[in-house]
């Protein structure tokens, strides 16, 4: 997919008109994920995010179809406004937890009987 995608990078091509296969690969692929419905669209605006190289064909497309193009800008500025949270640590839930914790608390509040004094 990168070598069509990504134009070759000055690879030779395989076969007589290889180079503009990868906008017509791409159209193909975002007209089945508009012809799934609901769940193909929004695969359709996610390509991009999983495929950087397919954002230019993904323009192409979508000035074809201005309501999903109003769709992926809606989308784009929700993303731009949203603050991206650091994520959480995972929870510990080996058997050995309940301790896990039972130490955390004690560390906790000798650390914390320590600046008290």
């Amino acid at each position: 997919l990168g070598r069509y995608v990504a134009g070759g990078g000055g690879v030779a091509p395989l076969y007589e008109g290889e180079p503009g296969c990868a906008d017509r690969f791409g159209m193909q692929l975002f007209q089945a994920h508009m012809e799934q419905g609901a769940n193909g669209c929004a695969a359709l605006l996610r390509a991009s995010d999983e495929c950087p190289a397919l954002d230019p064909i993904l323009d192409i497309f979508l000035s074809a179809h201005p309501r999903l193009a109003w769709m992926r800008h809606v989308q784009m500025a929700a993303l731009a406004a949203t603050p991206h949270p650091t994520p959480a640590a995972a929870p510990d839930t080996s058997r050995d937890a309940p301790r896990n914790r039972a130490l955390d608390a004690s560390r906790d509040a000798s650390v914390g009987g320590a600046q008290d004094g």
